[in-house]
C-alpha cells in the first residue's frame, strides 16, 4: 500500500515497526518522509525501553502489598478470606485437602448409599 500525507498508516502498523514486529517497507519508507509518524514510532519506542526497565526491577514488597491492596479494594476482593485469595501460593497443601475430600466422598457414597 503507498502512504501519504493524507494516507498514514495504521496504528498497528506504526507499532509493530516501532517494535520491529514487522517489516513492512512500505511503513519504513513512509517514516523516512512523514515527521508525525516517526515521532509517534520514537514515542513507542521510548515506552517499550521504559517498560523493559521496569521489567527488570524488583519491586520491594511494601510497594507491592501496597499495590495489591488497593486493587483489592477497587475489585471487592478484600472480602475475601486469606485462604481463598492466595490458594495458588499452596499447590501441595490443597492438592491434599482435594484429595483427601475426594477419597472421603467415595467412602461415604461407597458405603453409605
Amino acid at each position: 500500500m503507498k502512504y501519504s500525507a493524507i494516507n498514514h498508516p495504521t496504528e498497528d502498523s506504526l507499532v509493530n515497526c516501532a517494535l520491529q514486529l514487522d517489516g513492512d517497507e512500505e511503513v519504513r519508507k513512509h517514516l523516512d518522509d512523514c515527521q508525525e509518524c516517526l515521532e509517534y514510532t520514537d514515542e513507542i519506542r521510548m515506552v517499550g525501553e521504559d517498560i523493559e526497565k521496569i521489567e527488570e526491577q524488583e519491586i520491594p514488597s511494601d510497594v507491592q502489598n501496597k499495590i495489591l491492596s488497593i486493587a483489592r479494594k477497587k475489585t471487592g476482593m478484600e472480602n475475601v478470606s486469606l485462604l481463598l485469595r492466595d490458594w495458588y501460593k499452596k499447590p501441595f497443601l490443597y492438592g491434599l485437602f482435594s484429595a483427601l475430600a475426594a477419597v472421603m466422598f467415595y467412602l461415604i457414597f461407597e458405603f453409605f448409599l
